[in-house]
């Protein structure tokens, strides 16, 4: 009995140590992407907190046509903004550099079962948007405004782009066409 209990808290501390060094792995890659590469930190957004909000961008989505295209959120974080999406029968991707947050994503996917959301690990500045009907986004003011040339080039006509909180500075190829909540989405029309 006593070997048993023995070899149940080795696993447990085996288990600690390993949440501790994945938490000391993704501060570093945090502090690494905010100071070096001067990306936005990790806030999710809250879906509960927004659900009003949620349920009249997708009702304008569909009174626009847009019901199951092909959706991705930059920087996706843990993927809640991508799940919700894939709920509503759109084939939805999250994009997202933190190998931690990506992780987490795909086993939250597996444990909900969903197979409309895929998650890859790249730099949102890199991967090509061209394929995408609705972009979301919540990043900070300053990474909308590198962004803006890129979703100007790539996005196809009539793409939508959802911006969480901050919006984008004027632009002649993508105009603003709704707000949602008490300015909490601007949605775009490429």
């Amino acid at each position: 009995m006593e070997a048993i209990n023995l070899i149940i808290l080795l696993f447990f501390l085996i288990f600690i140590l390993g949440l501790f060094i994945l938490i000391i792995f993704n501060l570093i890659f945090e502090l690494y992407s905010q100071i070096i590469k001067k990306n936005s930190p990790f806030v999710p957004t809250i879906i509960k907190k927004h659900q009003d909000n949620f349920d009249e961008i997708f009702k304008f989505l569909e009174n626009l046509g847009l019901s199951g295209k092909k959706f991705v959120d930059l920087g996706s974080g843990l993927g809640f903004v991508a799940f919700e999406f894939a709920k509503r029968n759109y084939l939805s991707y999250g994009i997202e550099l933190n190998p931690f947050l990506i992780s987490i994503a795909k086993l939250i996917k597996r444990i909900k079962g969903l197979k409309n959301v895929n998650f890859v690990r790249d730099d949102i500045f890199r991967y090509n948007l061209g394929d995408f009907d609705i972009i979301y986004l919540y990043q900070l003011p300053a990474i909308n405004k590198k962004l803006l040339s890129k979703l100007e080039n790539e996005l196809k006509e009539g793409a939508i782009i959802i911006s969480h909180i901050f919006r984008f500075p004027s632009s002649a190829k993508i105009n603003l066409i709704k707000v949602v909540g008490n300015n909490v989405f601007f949605i775009y029309r490429r």
